[in-house]
């Protein structure tokens, strides 16, 4: 089970890069790194919790 709660952990920290890029770009008003902030959450958070998730219910 140690895959699964690494890949959730990786799945927390890219959702918080992705939140801290989110709320640079929000107070800054420079919406440059927008593609870099979806592909973060998007690629980073979902697949790796989506990961997480099926490696505990089909180990």
């Amino acid at each position: 089970m140690n895959i699964s709660r690494n890949f959730i952990l990786a799945g927390v920290a890219y959702l918080l890069v992705g939140i801290s890029f989110g709320i640079y770009m929000g107070s800054s008003g420079d919406h440059s790194y927008a593609p870099l902030h979806a592909h973060i959450n998007l690629l980073g958070f979902t697949l790796m919790t989506v990961f997480g998730v099926l490696y505990r219910v089909f180990p």
